[in-house]
């Protein structure tokens, strides 16, 4: 007590008499070294105690002489900074041998001045965003790299007692406090600056972290890189720069992302590495094809996401997950991009003299992708992750959505009928069906109900003056019908009930697949007729109506013999009697003598011809 009394009353001394700052340090450094003198001559004499006494006392003198300069130096940071590097060099001393007491001295006076510093620049910081400009440019580089300096001297304490085996209170404590000071140092210049500074100041505790990996740097450095891209991605979203500050931006940032990775051989922070550079890669075709074209970021992204997958496939086990979120991310993106953006676009594009719509040719591409994704054969790694498992089966259904999408985009509404007639065939091809899914049979009869609902909207309809004769509503509806009679045939032959009941994918489909696999003809060729027959009442005089849907009920009588189906053979009877009705009392009073003659003779053979047929096949129709 009376050697710290006597010491407190010498510097208390210097502190008050009215000396130029200057003058006080030098003091005040003159007592702290006596101190030390002092403190070396008890160590050789023997004396412990007195020693260590000596040695606090000189440590105080030499945070009292900076504390002192304070009027000298403007920057209470600089001074906090001198501190911090006058406390590690006594940290250093306490690890020379010294009593363990010395150490943990030195370690709580690092971390004192370190959470000091990181105050000081959070105040700062709060300062200069209310009064934006109001700090010069040399004093905001001054401060960011203190900050940065700070950090990397941090991560150097904490690898240095790492490797002594020193105990200290909190070990990890100084690579999180090494982390947040490197992360708030960019922060203080302007925002195109603050990429290259990250890169330099991380870029150094990665590498001071990979050779002895103290406790916290590593978790610390890899949130505060995390950090220094969410700030740069939110800035460059909101100012939107020229393409010169958005390359300024990302390149540093994606070579942060690839040190973080190379600085690990395993762990979360190789996956945290992929996700930065694919957000920063995809963020880069926003900025850099939207003043291009609009439509090229779409694009863009719908290459990467094949990109992505291909990367996945090389990835380890841990990181899979990881490139397969990022090719998602950029299909959903893609999505989002095609239904705001190339959807309403008008765009066209000259091939070889031919003005084709822009939408057309990325919506083909964007199937090639889907398709790719479905047919790229999967590694070991990537066919057990969980992601893969889960949304791989359903590329085939988001396939066919992308082309249903595609047809009733780009064809107009009058070819519908025959467009979607012909993808129903299409789906039902065996090699198609082989080579991606059995269940595109399944979606083939929904295809095909989704053509006769077209075929049904267009009956009816006039065609445009000026319209070719070929290309006239009455011959595309015929077209389609005829088509739609070819898939109700091939259905029978290339679509057998094993394929609806158990088609795949979800439970949905074999829910679905199972009632319509007893009684397929019925689904098929029930929807068929009825789209017939009014086509029939459409496009033919009244007068030879009741004679073309007598023919028709004629047709399903036959079916129902082919099929050994009791049902058609009622229908086909009920439709006939429809038809004896409408000649009575319809056509008897308007249709002309010779044509009703003509009408009632065609009906009533009709009538024999299933007459003969029902007796020759009576085996077949039960009875």
């Amino acid at each position: 007590a009376a050697l710290i009394s006597g010491w407190t009353g010498l510097a208390l001394t210097v502190l008050v008499v009215p000396l130029p700052a200057a003058w006080r340090a030098i003091a005040l450094l003159v007592l702290a070294a006596a101190a030390l003198l002092l403190a070396r001559r008890a160590r050789r004499e023997g004396s412990a105690e007195l020693y260590l006494d000596q040695l606090l006392i000189s440590q105080g003198l030499v945070m009292a002489a900076l504390f002192s300069l304070e009027p000298l130096v403007v920057d209470a940071l600089l001074v906090t900074a001198l501190l911090l590097v006058e406390c590690v060099l006594f940290l250093r001393l306490g690890l020379r041998g010294q009593p363990p007491a010395v150490a943990r001295l030195g370690w709580v006076l690092v971390a004192a001045m370190a959470m000091l510093m990181l105050l000081q620049a959070t105040i700062g910081l709060t300062i200069g965003f209310l009064l934006t400009g109001s700090t010069p440019l040399p004093v905001r580089l001054q401060r960011a790299g203190l900050l940065i300096g700070a950090g990397i001297l941090l991560g150097c304490v904490s690898q240095r007692l790492e490797q002594r085996g020193a105990p200290v209170p909190l070990p990890p404590l100084l690579g999180w406090l090494a982390g947040a000071l490197v992360f708030l140092g960019p922060a203080m210049v302007m925002p195109a600056w603050r990429p290259l500074l990250a890169l330099g100041g991380m870029g150094g505790l990665l590498l001071l972290e990979r050779r002895h990996r103290p406790p916290g740097l590593g978790r610390a450095t890899a949130l505060a890189v995390g950090g220094a891209h969410l700030a740069s991605w939110l800035w460059l979203l909101v100012a939107n720069p020229a393409a010169g500050t958005v390359l300024g931006q990302l390149l540093p940032l994606t070579g942060l992302a690839v040190a973080t990775r190379g600085s690990t051989r395993h762990g979360l922070r190789r996956s945290l590495a992929i996700d930065l550079v694919g957000i920063t890669v995809g963020l880069a075709a926003l900025l850099l094809l939207r003043p291009v074209s609009p439509l090229l970021p779409g694009v863009a992204w719908l290459v990467l996401s094949l990109v992505a997958l291909l990367a996945s496939n090389h990835l380890q086990r841990r990181e899979v997950n990881h490139g397969l979120a990022l090719g998602l991310g950029y299909l959903l993106l893609f999505t989002a991009a095609f239904v705001l953006v190339i959807g309403p676009s008008s765009t066209l594009v000259e091939l070889g003299g031919l003005a084709v719509r822009a939408r057309l040719l990325i919506a083909l591409l964007g199937l090639a992708v889907l398709l790719g994704w479905w047919l790229v054969p999967p590694s070991h790694a990537l066919r057990r992750a969980l992601l893969w498992q889960t949304l791989h089966p359903w590329f085939v259904e988001f396939l066919l959505l992308g082309s249903l999408v595609t047809v009733a985009l780009e064809v107009e509404a009058s070819l519908r009928p025959l467009a979607w007639s012909l993808l129903a065939l299409a789906l039902l091809s065996q090699p198609l069906r082989r080579w991606l899914a059995p269940r595109l049979g399944l979606y083939a009869v929904f295809t095909y109900w989704l053509a006769i609902l077209a075929t049904l909207g267009q009956l009816g309809a006039a065609a445009p003056p000026g319209t070719a004769a070929l290309a006239t509503p009455a011959v595309i509806t015929l077209l389609a019908i005829l088509l739609q009679v070819l898939f109700a045939l091939l259905c029978r032959r290339w679509l057998p009930p094993g394929a609806l009941i158990d088609p795949g994918g979800c439970a949905l489909l074999a829910l679905i697949g199972a009632p319509l696999a007893r009684h397929t003809h019925r689904w098929l060729l029930y929807p068929l007729l009825v789209t017939v027959a009014l086509h029939l009442a459409h496009r033919y005089d009244a007068a030879l109506l009741t004679l073309l849907w007598a023919l028709e009920a004629f047709a399903i009588f036959v079916l129902g013999v082919v099929l050994r189906d009791n049902q058609f053979r009622l229908a086909s009877l009920l439709a006939l009697g429809a038809c004896l009705l409408r000649l009575v009392s319809i056509d008897m009073a308007q249709a002309d003598p010779v044509l009703r003659g003509l009408v009632f003779v065609g009906v009533g053979l009709l009538m024999v011809a299933m007459n003969a047929i029902s007796t020759r096949f009576r085996d077949r129709l039960g009875g």
